[in-house]
């Protein structure tokens, strides 16, 4: 019996341009901070590999790549908060007051960003990360 070979889709110009900008923005993020920024703020257990949290959800366009809306989180942290975003609300409005407050006067805006904006992210944020070393 033949096997059936999967051909993959080709990924677009456009997606992969995103794809670039959002890991050069989660290493810059990564490096600017250096650690877990929740360690010792709640009674979750800090553990895990490093990772860029979004105060406010990445799927909102306008502060996917704003640096008032990310910080470094560990893995522990960054599932936990996931999976209870009310509890989230509530360690950031405490904790990080004023970009609780950044977020919620800019959230929703309409990014609309096209290649070349996702190619200059990823530019601009490699950049930071590499200066950070």
């Amino acid at each position: 019996m033949k096997k059936s070979v999967l051909k993959r889709k080709p990924v677009s110009p456009l997606k992969r341009a995103k794809r670039e900008a959002d890991k050069a923005f989660s290493l810059y993020i990564r490096s600017r901070d250096g650690r877990c920024m929740l360690a010792g703020l709640d009674k979750v257990r800090c553990g895990g590999v490093l990772q860029c949290m979004h105060l406010r959800t990445r799927g909102d366009y306008g502060l996917r790549y704003d640096e008032v809306n990310a910080l470094t989180g560990c893995q522990g942290h960054h599932v936990f908060y996931t999976n209870h975003p009310s509890d989230w609300d509530i360690l950031l409005e405490a904790h990080f007051h004023d970009r609780w407050e950044y977020i919620h006067e800019h959230r929703d805006e309409h990014a609309g960003y096209k290649l070349n904006d996702y190619e200059e992210f990823a530019r601009w944020f490699t950049s930071m990360h590499e200066s950070n070393l």
